[in-house]
């Protein structure tokens, strides 16, 4: 399994990535612009799209991402390659967690044929720009999303799915072990599915901190059989 970690984590901003796990099972990060890293490096041709987010992560690809990306052919040899890398002409990142959903989309054009979007707020980005997606309503019921029987899946979650905010003032939308519950079936359908490709993004800055994510992490080490919990516990 891929690691980057850094010696000391701290906050987790629009570039940020204090560490990053990941393989053909599972990735997992607390920036969700490695979503971009991880799809597109294991990701499948002809793949139906999953997002569950409170944020749609759909901005503009800015033109001098794609030139550089373009540039560096070798962006995606290691995670230290792909978080290093700088727009053409700027200082900064290539690739962030606003844009990565759209990256995805111009530069890998037969990676995703299909997709089902559920997100909290803005969804006008993607009803303009991709018509094409099936947009879902979060509602406070939390519809579980399964991954497609048809395709092979690329299943982008964000914990922040379950939060009201960003900074401080956090809080879960509803009751933590119905978070967690929500949170654990989806894993397990996912885990389940023949061909599913998940990316877990756990979004402190926007959760009201690193410990809120631990709850969900804990799941994902059961689950996966991986040591999140414990990288963030000796990082922090």
């Amino acid at each position: 399994m891929e690691t980057y970690i850094q010696d000391e984590f701290g906050n987790s901003w629009i570039s940020e990535v204090n560490f990053y796990r990941g393989s053909k099972k599972i990735g997992i990060s607390d920036n969700h612009r490695m979503a971009f890293y991880h799809f597109g490096k294991y990701g499948e041709n002809n793949s139906h799209f999953v997002h569950i987010d409170t944020h749609p992560d759909f901005s503009r690809f800015s033109k001098n991402s794609r030139e550089a990306i373009l540039a560096n052919p070798g962006y995606l040899d290691t995670p230290e390659s792909f978080i290093k890398l700088q727009r053409l002409g700027e200082e900064k990142v290539a690739v962030n967690w606003g844009d990565w959903i759209e990256g995805l989309r111009v530069l890998f054009p037969q990676l995703i044929k299909s997709a089902q979007i559920c997100v909290q707020k803005n969804t006008a980005s993607f009803e303009q720009a991709w018509p094409e997606a099936e947009i879902i309503s979060a509602p406070a019921t939390f519809p579980i999303i399964p991954p497609s029987s048809d395709l092979p899946t690329l299943y982008s979650l964000d914990i922040d799915y379950y939060f009201t905010s960003g900074g401080n003032f956090c809080e879960l939308r509803i009751e933590e072990p119905r978070a967690l519950e929500h949170f654990r079936k989806t894993l397990h359908l996912i885990k389940e599915a023949p061909d599913c490709l998940p990316f877990i993004a756990l979004s402190p800055t926007c959760c009201g901190g690193w410990e809120n994510t631990l709850p969900f992490t804990r799941i994902v080490d059961e689950i996966y059989g991986t040591n999140v919990t414990r990288i963030i516990e000796e990082h922090l």
